[in-house]
């Protein structure tokens, strides 16, 4: 379509299409070009448009080249106004409009569905730690594990050892040990379930029995009623065969 309408104007466009390396070192490289054709996205902080107008960012195909442009990008990705922010950003729009580096063909609309139970999708809330459209590396499953549920693990653990609750708590440790282990294997299932196990035990943990404290030994009233009547025999007999004697001299 391009080809045609340059055409009616007088200018031969010869297409000639290229594989990315090829292109980059044609087109970003050497500029061996009269025209490029690309595409791409920004976002989703204004600031990334840096990478196509500054005169210092290596995808600036056009070679653009203008110091209020710079200057107002490094004003902008400092500034924490929200407001002061869009006003900065739309004067490098007029300007770059203005400018005309590119000319920007069409804009991509694109669809997209995803099911609610995944969390800080690209186009949600989290943006300030995400780069790029359809970045989902900071994308999480509700229903799933989360990276946390390993301090919920150790907090279960430390707080029955401070209680002394140790006897169970080695299952609590060895299913941790699995978890950690399940984890490193991308088995997310089992990591999620050993965790829950681990919490449970270590909250079922309890403290270890102490002996009872040693008691005198006792006797039945039997043998002490006995005692005490063989002690009085002995001392009576003492006594008659002491008087016996004492006669006899």
């Amino acid at each position: 379509m391009i080809k045609d309408q340059l055409a009616k104007i007088g200018i031969e466009v010869v297409l000639q299409v290229a594989e990315f390396n090829i292109w980059e070192e044609t087109v970003i490289k050497k500029r061996e070009y009269d025209i490029a054709l690309c595409d791409g996205f920004q976002g989703p902080d204004p600031s990334n448009f840096v990478l196509r107008v500054g005169s210092k960012e290596y995808i600036n195909f056009a070679g653009y080249n203008n110091s209020k442009v710079d200057a107002l990008f490094d004003e902008g990705v400092n500034e924490t106004d929200l407001e002061k922010r869009q006003e900065i950003y739309w004067e490098i729009q007029g300007i770059v409009a203005e400018d005309l580096p590119y000319i920007w063909i069409l804009e991509v609309t694109g669809f997209g569905i995803w099911h609610t139970y995944f969390k800080d999708l690209w186009f949600e809330d989290a943006w300030s730690l995400k780069v790029g459209i359809q970045s989902c590396q900071y994308t999480w499953w509700d229903q799933g594990f989360s990276p946390e549920t390993f301090d919920d693990v150790e907090a279960a653990i430390n707080t029955a050892k401070a209680e002394n609750r140790t006897v169970g708590l080695n299952e609590s440790e060895a299913l941790y040990q699995q978890a950690l282990q399940a984890f490193e294997d991308g088995d997310y299932v089992h990591t999620s379930d050993w965790c829950q196990q681990a919490i449970l035990k270590a909250q079922q943990a309890t403290t270890p029995e102490q002996p009872p404290p040693t008691q005198p030994p006792t006797y039945p009233i039997e043998y002490i009623i006995a005692a005490v009547i063989v002690v009085v025999v002995v001392a009576v007999i003492g006594l008659g065969f002491y008087y016996t004697r004492k006669k006899k001299t």
